[in-house]
């Protein structure tokens, strides 16, 4: 038996879950949330400044440099305002003429481990170089094998997986559920093929034509165009093959068909996305297409319900096809096709900080407003920075990220040795050669890393609403798997009444709110019918 309407309010009033409810699930999962973050900061500890012996040896020899609280006697002159000892003048810097390319971060960091500390008082210089050699050990995180990077002005930890930011109840993969992505380009990425290989086709619809061998895609360098569209697919439904399974999407399970939409001059047009939209009705039964995510938009704006993508999203969500697409990053422009049709469910943005404390949460700047058929968007939001996404291997961006993080997780002899054979591969390979100790060379390459926005040699930090919108189709995966019989309007009605608005932000900028998939997820397995249902029951046929 199908839900009805009815029956979807009635769940929602039964579980609580508009707006304010989930306190349960919450409470849970913010348990689960602080027991992982302990766990991460005493990994921090046991592994040591740069998860090596000799960097934590330097860290502990290093921790008399900055205590908790400012000396009483470091306002006085002539005295360091980190250990509180007399400097003689040729020992004295001032921290805010420091020489360092992490500096303005130094400072920000040295003024959170103590209290009280002003920028512009006298310090030892070897005072600020052992509380930049402390900083830079709390920069990386060794876990399992992998070295992480731990973005400082965030906080303590390296960028927290997606379930775990929204909330997601582990169960559900999203298994027997086939998701369509149709964006710029694509690269069978490890993280999409393996452990299993869940890639059922790739279509290009610029030159029109299916992808005859995967494998032979796969052995060639990737395209340009295939970065964006990658990471967003990865963002949905990645395997996390290349983190040891860290950065997996929620849909980790799902099937996938990927279609090419970007012309080789970069561009998204209407006839290009026509003709994807068009395939994927096409091959709707074929490959039992249940979502579709959609993380672009075409060049113009219409009022028009005629607009032949807009006409096109409205059909496919008619044949029971759930509809997701990106609203855009500017405020100030209007939400383009196929964000402004009236079924697809539009996606906006926040930033979370890469935290997991709700009050942290604060709205992204994406794109609002009416669209044809005078309904208002986005309806949804959902993380758009600090998202965790795949480096396209045999790439510019991978052997610089190789090079990079080989360097940062080595001790200082072997550092400076690796600078000749590496460096050519970095983008700071002038300022490497020139560094004249380990120190100089390490705040260059970590600075290189945060300015990559780099998490590990093999993952980077992505944003934007074509991020946010393939986080809600994972969800929209995990609710079909416990769900097969659920009609696109029920999805979006659930994902809505189970939504959490954002304390002071018009209702016109963030819809209903943050999408909560472990709520969604609950109200779903809530319906009549629903009963007893557990996870890899009822699917769509494999």
């Amino acid at each position: 038996m199908k839900p009805t309407p009815k029956d979807i309010e009635a769940a929602g009033i039964q579980a609580g879950e508009k707006h304010s409810g989930n306190s349960e699930v919450r409470s849970e999962f913010a348990e689960r949330a602080g027991r992982v973050l302990a766990e991460r900061l005493e990994c921090r500890a046991e592994q040591g400044a740069r998860g090596s012996e000799a960097a934590a040896s330097r860290g502990a020899a290093s921790g008399a440099a900055i205590g908790s609280e400012m000396p009483d006697a470091a306002a006085e002159a002539g005295v360091c305002a980190l250990c509180g000892r007399q400097v003689a003048a040729e020992e004295c810097v001032r921290p805010d003429e420091y020489r360092s390319p992490q500096r303005e971060l130094l400072l920000r960091w040295i003024a959170m481990e103590m209290q009280g500390f002003d920028g512009a008082a006298r310090c030892h210089r070897q005072c600020l170089q052992e509380a930049e050699r402390r900083m830079q050990g709390a920069q990386l995180r060794r876990e399992n094998g992998v070295l992480f990077f731990v973005d400082l002005s965030l906080g303590r930890t390296p960028i927290l997986p997606t379930p775990m930011r929204m909330n997601a109840d582990l169960r559900f993969t999203g298994r027997g559920v086939t998701i369509a992505f149709i964006d710029s380009g694509f690269y069978p990425h490890t993280d999409l093929t393996h452990p299993s290989h869940r890639l059922l086709a790739i279509y290009d619809a610029v030159r029109g034509r299916e992808v005859r061998s995967i494998e032979r895609m796969a052995a060639n360098d990737p395209p340009v165009e295939a970065w964006h569209g990658t990471m967003a697919a990865a963002t949905a439904a990645g395997s996390g093959m290349a983190s040891g399974g860290e950065y997996h999407g929620i849909a980790c399970e799902s099937r996938l068909v990927l279609v090419k939409a970007m012309t080789r001059r970069y561009r998204i047009r209407t006839p290009q996305v026509l003709r994807a939209l068009e395939w994927v009705r096409e091959n709707r039964e074929r490959f039992d297409i249940r979502v579709v995510n959609m993380s672009l938009g075409v060049d113009e704006t219409t009022d028009s319900m005629h607009h032949p993508v807009i006409a096109l999203v409205e059909e496919l969500s008619a044949m029971g096809v759930v509809m997701v697409a990106a609203s855009g990053n500017n405020p100030a422009n209007p939400i383009k096709p196929p964000g402004a049709a009236p079924s697809a469910i539009t996606v906006g943005g926040y930033n979370d900080h890469n935290s997991t404390e709700w009050m942290r949460r604060e709205v992204w700047h994406s794109s609002y407003g009416n669209t044809p058929g005078h309904v208002r968007k986005p309806e949804l939001l959902a993380p758009a920075i600090w998202v965790a996404a795949p480096i396209l291997p045999r790439t510019a961006v991978k052997r610089e990220a190789d090079a990079l993080f080989r360097l940062a997780g080595s001790g200082d002899a072997e550092l400076m040795a690796l600078i000749p054979p590496l460096a050519g591969a970095t983008a700071v390979a002038k300022e490497l050669r020139a560094a004249s100790d380990p120190l100089a060379a390490r705040g260059i390459v970590l600075a290189r890393i945060a300015a990559e926005k780099m998490i590990t040699a093999d993952y980077k930090h992505v944003d934007g609403t074509s991020f946010a919108a393939p986080i809600v189709s994972s969800v929209v995966a995990q609710m079909l798997e416990a769900r097969p019989d659920l009609t696109p309007e029920q999805v979006k009605r659930i994902l809505c009444a189970t939504a959490m608005p954002i304390a002071n932000v018009p209702q016109e900028v963030q819809g209903y709110g943050v999408a909560d998939a472990a709520a969604a997820v609950r109200m779903v397995l809530s319906l009549p019918g629903a009963g007893g249902l557990e996870p890899g029951m009822q699917r769509v046929s494999e």
